[in-house]
């Protein structure tokens, strides 16, 4: 029945007509998403502190949202009371200029000499 219907509007040329289209909407929808993930970033890091909606990395904060994906050791999904600093993590994130980046997703990768976790560390803001 669908060589039917090619033959019935155009044939060759609707079916060619079609598919041009699908790529190019495959096309457009891969480039727009690029476009989006640029400014996602994944860097290896060493987390200071914790507190007031987030954390701290290199003395920046960083926004952590109840979007945040946060993961221990075990690979464990945990809340931010449970997330031990100091220590290494590979941390997600928005990057957005002249704004605080936003975690999308903290694992926490080694514990550091005196992890504590607490509600808060000693040298959060």
């Amino acid at each position: 029945m669908s060589v039917f219907w090619f033959r019935s509007f155009g044939g060759r040329h609707a079916f060619r007509s079609a598919l041009l289209v699908t790529v190019l909407f495959l096309t457009a929808s891969f480039c727009f998403a690029d476009s989006q993930g640029d400014n996602i970033v994944s860097s290896s890091v060493v987390i200071e502190s914790k507190g007031d909606g987030g954390i701290k990395i290199g003395g920046r904060k960083f926004l952590v949202t109840e979007a945040t994906r946060i993961f221990d050791l075990l690979g464990k999904s945990i809340p931010i009371c449970d997330l031990p600093v100091p220590s290494e993590a590979v941390v997600e994130y928005i990057a957005v200029d002249d704004k605080e980046p936003e975690c999308l997703k903290i694992e926490v990768t080694r514990l550091l000499r005196n992890s504590d976790i607490g509600p808060k560390s000693k040298d959060s803001d």
